[in-house]
């Protein structure tokens, strides 16, 4: 890794630097679950398509704004991860609100979200509750 990172460094191919640094992230979430890990990487992605020199600067700014935007979404739910041993309930609040997100599916996979509100429910032995929820959810969908 420490050498395709020097390759791109050395060549002053930072788009492709930080291209790179976005696959990390993703196999970090895509394989791991470990969204600490992908912010990292995405934080490296962030640096490099800033220092970039692009030839079209609009595409430069709206890669960004993606970028940020994914940042976003996934720091919120690091956050409700974190604070789940101690406000189970914000954190239950949390995802739910990150849900309604749009294009959540760009940054997180919804599965990881509806995971943490699975074992929630599950840790509680409400059932119900979480049958209610998830009913009503696809309804909304429909």
């Amino acid at each position: 890794m420490k050498n395709i990172i020097g390759f791109y460094t050395k060549g002053r191919a930072l788009d492709a630097l930080a291209s790179f640094y976005d696959a990390c992230a993703q196999v970090e979430i895509d394989e791991y679950q470990n969204y600490d890990k992908a912010l990292g990487a995405l934080g490296e992605v962030f640096k490099c398509l800033s220092k970039a020199k692009m030839t079209d600067e609009a595409l430069q700014e709206e890669r960004l704004g993606q970028l940020k935007n994914k940042i976003t979404l996934i720091k919120k739910l690091v956050n409700a991860r974190r604070i789940y041993d101690e406000d189970s309930e914000e954190a239950i609040k949390q995802c739910q609100v990150l849900l309604e997100e749009p294009d959540l599916d760009s940054a997180v996979r919804i599965g990881d979200v509806y995971g943490l509100i699975i074992e929630h429910y599950a840790r509680k032995e409400r059932w119900k509750a979480y049958v209610f929820y998830c009913t009503s959810q696809l309804i909304c969908k429909l």
